[in-house]
């Protein structure tokens, strides 16, 4: 249900619900999938919460949209020391307080963070399940988070290795390519050659498995 600025409901429109869900969890600072699980669509957000949560994470905070905010799930966040910044949501009838709407605002920032994956697999891998059953849409949306995985480890170890500079007094002096120190410079093109081949198998299982079906 949407609500206009003044609390009325906005009318809803009908429509049917099928398909599949992913649930991810990333974590914030690196951006890997931590935990993912896949239902149908029909299947409430919020119950997932406690499968894509890891506890072994070192951070304690937990960000969600307001779907997965539920006393249940409050409780559970509060009983394994995780502290909840999932939105809070609208007050049935009456406009959204102020000072909610701003910590909401606050929360997106890092919680927006999540659906760079879902648009990155969409664009990048032109992700669409046109399989049936719940364990092949399993199938390919994990083939999907394991080849994010690789991209962003890719991409961190890129970052990285093109960040090996060598200070000298107060200047910033980048080595070329060629002077590089081979400590820098060995790692980041192994780790290239071995993730990108294994992206690349991962991309091909995909496309395997929309060909063919998983027949």
């Amino acid at each position: 249900m949407r609500y206009r600025p003044d609390g009325t409901p906005l009318p809803q429109i009908a429509l049917p619900v099928f398909g599949y869900k992913s649930h991810i969890s990333i974590d914030r600072k690196f951006g890997f999938i931590r935990g993912s699980t896949v239902t149908s669509a029909a299947d409430a957000d919020g119950r997932q919460l406690r499968h894509v949560l890891r506890k072994d994470n070192t951070a304690s905070d937990v960000w969600a949209d307001s779907a997965y905010r539920s006393q249940s799930n409050e409780k559970w966040l509060a009983s394994n020391m995780l502290t909840s910044q999932i939105h809070r949501r609208k007050p049935a009838g009456k406009p959204m307080p102020m000072a909610t709407s701003r910590a909401n605002a606050k929360k997106s920032s890092i919680r927006a963070r999540v659906e760079h994956v879902f648009a990155h697999q969409k664009n990048r891998y032109s992700l669409f399940i046109r399989t049936i059953g719940l364990a092949r849409a399993e199938t390919k949306l994990t083939l999907a988070n394991l080849a994010y995985n690789f991209d962003r480890l890719i991409f961190h170890e890129r970052r990285s290795a093109m960040a090996c500079v060598c200070l000298k007094g107060r200047k910033q002096i980048k080595y070329h390519r060629k002077q590089r120190n081979q400590r820098c410079n060995e790692p980041w093109l192994s780790v290239m050659t071995k993730f990108q081949r294994l992206n690349y198998w991962v991309f091909a299982g995909l496309q395997l498995t929309e060909r063919f079906n998983l027949q």
